[in-house]
């Protein structure tokens, strides 16, 4: 479109101009006439005087006069009616592009035609510099219309683009503003960094939860890694947290996610890292997000304390369930001691449970009576006493000795369990607890239990197996009061038998 306009407009730039230029060659050219007219007129006038008298050497002298003193004369000659010339000059310039005119002098008896050329090369000189000139302006004129008109309709067609950039410029404005305020309103901390680590921007809680950041720039412009150290992301996690957050800047992973505890923190605290890429035309952007998860993690460790505690609590139930069963359906001893250690050791999840009874007299042996967990030749070899002595002075003498619980924590580094250390460690025992089997008056047995890890012994347990011992203890009175009774009976009825015959 621009094309036909420059076009349309250059023709009719050119049209004006030849036209000027006709008008000014016409012009020149009548002027040239008009002068050259007038000069032969004045020739005339003297030729004629001269003829007149018949003094051809004066008409000739005059017009000899008159050529040399007009340079731009390129022919001029005088010629009687007859054909006869009077006079006849012709400078080399002369050509046929020359203007020329005649006149007709006339005199007494005879008439003399005069026709004189004036020399054009000076007119056409003129004529080719105004040519050039108006070229020259039409050319001027065609480049700052067009010009002119190319700025124009730039403009027209550059003003929608204009307010469309504008536009765009003011919407993505707001739409920086419009996320800068939605990452100051969330409660996470989020922090921008970009493709070698340096921080873009920071968000609201990123700053208020890190006070070592300088207020005036908020650590933008400064190294990540700078500001937070690979010890930030809690020990055994420094080397971890820092490569994971380079591998997403490198462009190896697109989504690094860490919990860790920091050490920086007085009291205890539990943050979630995440680093993911996002999208973006020049070098990579990296968005690190931080969580406070410390009351997630609490009451995580709440749920997980209060599920082990129910877990426990089930365990005990069923526990306590069965041997109170064993206890109430029993009615031989052995079968129930035996029962009973079964119990402890799959429902408790024990690796040794076994019961003895305490020797009345001789040695004060603690001879073992049931167990579960071991060979019995294993056990056979196990010497235990309750008196005072070396090998009264673990836990299940001292329990029947002084009637109390008896728990050692650690058997390694409790020196009365020396005597039994090595062929507990070789099962690998860990911790131990007794408990008596009796009443207030004394004890007759005790009931010891193993395990492999330590801490499993504390008060809840300790509750447990002393309340299940005194369970145990009264379930066996009474089968053994029920032995007595029943031997009572036996004694009786044989003496009757007896006194019948």
């Amino acid at each position: 479109m621009l094309g036909t306009i420059l076009l349309v407009l250059s023709v009719l730039v050119s049209g004006i101009v030849y036209g000027i230029y006709q008008q000014q060659k016409h012009e020149r050219y009548k002027y040239e006439t008009q002068r050259i007219h007038a000069e032969l007129e004045l020739i005339g006038d003297f030729l004629g005087d001269a003829m007149s008298r018949h003094d051809y050497i004066e008409a000739k002298q005059l017009l000899a006069r008159w050529f040399n003193n007009h340079q731009d004369i390129s022919l001029f000659q005088a010629t009687f009616t007859n054909g006869q010339p009077l006079f006849h000059q012709q400078r080399g310039g002369y050509s046929e592009q020359d203007q020329v005119d005649q006149l007709q002098v006339h005199f007494s008896d005879n008439e003399l035609q005069l026709k004189l050329a004036y020399l054009s090369r000076d007119m056409h000189a003129s004529l080719r510099t105004l040519q050039q000139q108006l070229l020259g302006f039409s050319l001027i004129m065609v480049l700052l219309t067009g010009g002119l008109l190319w700025y124009l309709l730039f403009r027209w067609t550059l003003r929608p683009m204009e307010a469309e950039v504008a536009r765009r410029t003011q919407d993505l404005s707001q739409s920086l503003s419009f996320l800068d305020s939605m990452l100051d309103a969330t409660a996470t901390q989020i922090v921008i960094v970009d493709h070698e680590g340096v921080i873009v921007t920071t968000n609201r809680a990123w700053r208020e939860n890190n006070p070592q950041l300088e207020q005036a720039s908020y650590g933008v412009g400064r190294s990540f890694f700078e500001i937070y150290p690979a010890s930030w992301f809690g020990q055994g996690e420094e080397n971890y947290g820092r490569q994971g957050i380079e591998q997403v800047l490198r462009g190896e992973r697109q989504r690094f996610v860490l919990e860790y505890e920091c050490s920086y923190s007085k009291a205890r605290r539990w943050y979630s890292l995440r680093a993911y890429q996002v999208p973006w035309q020049g070098p990579p952007r990296v968005v690190i997000s931080q969580e406070n998860i410390t009351n997630i993690k609490l009451v995580q460790a709440a749920l997980e304390a209060n599920q082990k505690q129910l877990e426990t609590l089930n365990r005990h139930y069923r526990l306590v369930s069965q041997c109170h069963i064993a206890v109430a359906q029993s009615v031989d001893e052995e079968a129930l001691l035996k029962e009973i250690c079964h119990i402890i050791a799959h429902q408790g999840g024990y690796s040794l449970v076994w019961i003895g009874m305490a020797e009345q007299g001789g040695e004060q042996r603690v001879i073992p009576v049931a167990w579960h967990g071991f060979e019995q030749s294993y056990m056979e070899k196990l010497c235990v006493r309750w008196d005072d002595s070396l090998l009264g002075r673990g836990p299940a003498g001292r329990a029947i000795r002084e009637n109390r619980p008896v728990i050692v924590d650690d058997i390694e580094t409790d020196p009365r369990f020396k005597p039994w250390l090595n062929s507990a460690k070789s099962q690998n025992f860990s911790t131990c607890a007794s408990f008596p089997l009796g009443d207030e008056s004394g004890s007759f047995g005790v009931l010891s239990l193993y395990s492999q890890q330590q801490g499993v012994f504390g008060p809840d347990e300790s509750m447990l197996f002393s309340e299940l011992a005194s369970t145990l203890s009264q379930g066996l009175y009474t089968l053994r009061g029920q032995a007595r009774l029943k031997l009572n009976r036996q004694t009786t009825l044989t003496f009757r038998e007896e006194q019948a015959r």
